[in-house]
């Protein structure tokens, strides 16, 4: 039987300030995107670019403004140790100023395929609840990849 978790993305704060990465380009609502959690490949060739403050501490898992998954360059080599299925694409990180930020490198990732709905968990069936594997949650931790709040274990899906 496998074990899965439910979790979200952790938001962190510097200074008073919400640590979450503000799309820029493409403008939203994203041309060609019926939504950042569609099943099926976007069908656009996606060249996001996001605003952050360069003093923050950058987690692997960012909150961005729009809804997409901003994840580190080790994160997404784990999903494909994994096997996830997902497409990715390259993020340009810029300061305030548009100054682009080389030491970051950040995919929106995109995960295919069906989103199961088991009955128990739904509350509301227009939200999605995001759901990871048990080794994979164990594997996030050991390597001490961050921006994830795990909150609750599902048994038996």
């Amino acid at each position: 039987m496998e074990t899965y978790w439910m979790y979200r993305t952790r938001v962190g704060s510097y200074r008073n300030q919400l640590v979450v990465a503000k799309l820029v380009s493409p403008s939203t609502p994203v041309p060609g995107i019926k939504s950042p959690f569609q099943e099926e490949l976007y069908g656009v060739d996606l060249n996001p670019v996001y605003q952050v403050n360069p003093k923050w501490r950058h987690p692997d898992n960012y909150c961005d403004s729009f809804g997409f998954n901003l994840f580190s360059r080790r994160l997404v080599d784990l999903m494909r140790e994994f096997g996830v299925r997902h497409e990715s694409f390259l993020a340009d990180m810029v300061d305030k100023t548009g100054r682009r930020l080389l030491n970051l490198e950040y995919y929106v990732a995109h995960f295919l395929g069906n989103m199961f709905e088991p009955g128990p968990l739904m509350i509301d069936n227009k939200k999605y609840k995001l759901l990871m594997r048990n080794d994979m949650m164990e594997e996030i931790l050991q390597r001490g990849i961050s921006g994830f709040e795990f909150l609750s274990q599902v048994f038996g899906l």
